[in-house]
């Protein structure tokens, strides 16, 4: 764990994504922070690449679960990078009751990604979190960063896709931390990124 001002950084090893739900581990990392770190229950966040974001999306799934309810943990915002399975997302991560708890989704992926097809599985991802929230369809094609409208609780689902990135590309040359910002201005603010080439 990573303690900056006042963000606490939690940075996990590689986990067995496809039992995670089953065994908790979700609620049980995040009840371990909060018993030793005063953490702000409302502003806990989740970030994931490749493997990682379909981690990410598994435990914006658990949310509702009665595993992570008994120890009251409420996830506020995840984001992945090219990953996510839109299957598993559709199949086990069924739309709960309307007063469960529902982050908001955010999903990048660059457009030169040859291991995770861009249109196939993250813009796919995306829309199953639509069907899940319930909102309405997307507006424009798989190459259009874009969020969906009207959806449970005023949940924020979003797609941000990138020209020029790859798989393993995560942010430019130009600005470092031009991903980061467009990430965390999601997580914190519910701010959809809109530019998708970095310059």
């Amino acid at each position: 764990m990573t303690v900056n001002g006042d963000v606490a950084i939690v940075y996990t090893k590689r986990v067995n994504t496809l039992g995670l739900t089953r065994r908790g581990l979700p609620a049980d990392v995040i009840a371990q922070i909060r018993s030793s770190r005063c953490v702000d229950a409302a502003q806990i966040y989740v970030d994931g690449w490749s493997e990682g974001a379909y981690m990410a999306q598994r435990m914006a799934c658990a949310n509702e679960a009665r595993a992570v309810d008994s120890k009251g943990i409420a996830l506020a915002a995840v984001h992945g990078y090219a990953g996510g399975d839109p299957g598993v997302i559709a199949q086990s991560c069924r739309p709960g009751p309307s007063s469960a708890p529902a982050p908001s989704i955010l999903l990048s992926q660059g457009l030169d990604d040859t291991l995770v097809h861009a249109q196939q599985m993250g813009f796919s991802a995306f829309q199953a979190w639509g069907m899940r929230y319930a909102c309405r369809p997307p507006s424009g094609s798989f190459t259009a960063a874009q969020h969906l409208a009207d959806c449970r609780r005023s949940t924020a689902v979003a797609w941000w896709p990138i020209d020029g990135f790859g798989h393993f590309t995560w942010s430019c040359a130009a600005d470092l931390y031009w991903h980061n910002r467009g990430v965390w201005s999601f997580l914190t603010k519910g701010v959809a990124p809109t530019t998708t080439t970095c310059s």
